[in-house]
């Protein structure tokens, strides 16, 4: 209730149009630094997607959904 009714202030001061830029900006740089350090940490490399890309889009898939959630986590449920 209490984030509802800071983002009603925000309405009424037209000032969460860029409130919602900010966090998206934030929430699109934190996806993309978390996943190159996921996806060294899991090995996802050039060689694997040549080798195996059936393999390779599968663990990006997961990846992807798995960084996607923290994100939402992190920015949105924050």
């Amino acid at each position: 209730m209490e984030n509802w009714k800071k983002l009603q202030k925000m309405y009424e001061e037209k000032t969460l149009l860029n409130h919602l830029k900010e966090i998206q900006s934030q929430a699109v740089d934190f996806i993309n630094r978390e996943k190159l350090k996921m996806m060294k940490s899991q090995g996802l490399t050039e060689k694997m997607m040549k080798e195996n890309p059936e393999e390779y889009q599968g663990q990006m898939n997961n990846l992807m959904a798995t960084v996607k959630r923290m994100a939402i986590k992190e920015y949105v449920e924050a």
